[in-house]
């Protein structure tokens, strides 16, 4: 009996460890601590791995079947946008207090950040002290790369539908030259480095939808014993080695770098996608895992605010710190839980209700939104 992407129950649990990942990335003034997981930026390049896989699966079959671009994009933006739309608006109500408080200059530059950003383009680079490409809702790059590889994704799979492992290939290399370049990979979130997001986004979504080819059996793996067992090995080594990389090696190296983005990830996804752990299946995984989306587009203005707020108090025993950090990671989840359940599940439901002009289209019927691995979509 086949096993469909719907029932890999495990990655649901992954995308939330993925977004916890990240929200750590930028918690160490919760924690009162300079850094905190210092490469937990391996978890973007999860989410685009993860991106690629549900894409492929969820989407690939009603492609085939007859949906346009219009009514697949549809779908795709009304999963997506509605949150960026709402967050940017606070970041930027929120950077417009913090400039009115200080009485700080605001350039030309920084109000055509706003308009930018709405229609996913970067801000120019002095828009912003630190030159980030996306400065009222710092994590929109990533959703930005996600959008473009949907629209080649629904090219490919009409047109062409063979080759992802093509492009897999080519992120790779491209990724390694980056690499050694620049010595990190953890750019796309500044205007200067947008493009490297650009290569990080095209090797993990088609380094997924490859993954996505593979046969997914519920009796057990499709490949020989023998090459299972080397996957599961080589998949709890790359995730022992990117944790251990990720919370406890400060320096950046890029060999390391590379080698988590371009072989750990994909090892980790692919063994997940042949031999799905029940230990990863549980309530509170799939609690996680609903909230993510919102978790990581969410985190980073609540430890904007938070930071705020501590640098005008006297410094707080570092045990308080800690007690401080465990109640926004508690409070954070929980919140984004809600923005799920009240907001983005809502407002998903009413942009996608199909348009009068597309009801005649095969594979594009009225039933209920299509789910698949983490409400068919990695975040």
């Amino acid at each position: 009996m086949t096993q469909t992407a719907g029932e890999i129950r495990a990655l649901n649990t992954v995308r939330g460890l993925a977004a916890l990942m990240i929200a750590l990335l930028h918690a160490p003034v919760a924690f009162g601590v300079r850094e905190l997981f210092p490469h937990a930026n391996l978890g973007v390049d999860l989410f685009f791995v993860l991106s690629g896989f549900v894409i492929a699966h969820a989407y690939g079959p009603r492609i085939d079947g007859g949906m346009t671009l219009a009514r697949f994009g549809q779908l795709r933006l009304a999963r997506l946008y509605p949150l960026i739309v709402l967050a940017t608006f606070v970041g930027f109500a929120l950077w417009a207090v913090r400039i009115a408080v200080n009485h700080l200059p605001v350039t030309q530059h920084a109000l055509l950040a706003l308009p930018l950003n709405l229609f996913l383009c970067p801000a120019p680079s002095d828009s912003d002290p630190g030159g980030v490409a996306f400065p009222f809702l710092l994590q929109a790059w990533s959703i930005t790369w996600e959008i473009v590889m949907y629209l080649s994704f629904f090219l490919w799979r009409r047109y062409l539908g063979r080759g992802a492992w093509v492009v897999s290939v080519i992120g790779g290399v491209t990724l390694w030259a980056l690499a050694v370049v620049y010595g990190r990979l953890d750019g796309g979130w500044t205007t200067e480095t947008f493009f490297i997001g650009g290569a990080r986004a095209v090797f993990g979504f088609w380094t997924g939808v490859a993954i996505g080819r593979l046969r997914i059996r519920e009796d057990g793996p499709s490949l020989s014993p023998l090459a299972d067992r080397a996957l599961m090995a080589g998949a709890s080594l790359a995730a022992a080695a990117m944790l251990i990389y990720a919370i406890f090696i400060s320096p950046t190296y890029w060999w390391a770098d590379a080698l988590g983005v371009t072989i750990g990830v994909p090892l980790v996804l692919a063994a997940l996608v042949l031999r799905p752990q029940k230990w990863l299946e549980n309530w509170l995984g799939d609690r996680v895992g609903e909230a993510s989306y919102s978790l990581y587009m969410l985190h980073f203005m609540t430890l904007d605010l938070l930071g705020t707020v501590l640098r005008r108090l006297p410094p707080i025993d570092p045990t308080l710190h800690i007690v401080l950090g465990l109640a926004w990671m508690t409070g954070i989840v929980a919140a984004s839980w809600c923005v799920w359940r009240w907001v983005e599940t809502p407002l998903r439901v009413y942009f996608s209700q199909p348009i009068a002009s597309n009801s005649g289209h095969p594979g594009e019927g009225r039933g209920p939104v299509h789910k698949a691995v983490g409400q068919s979509s990695a975040r």
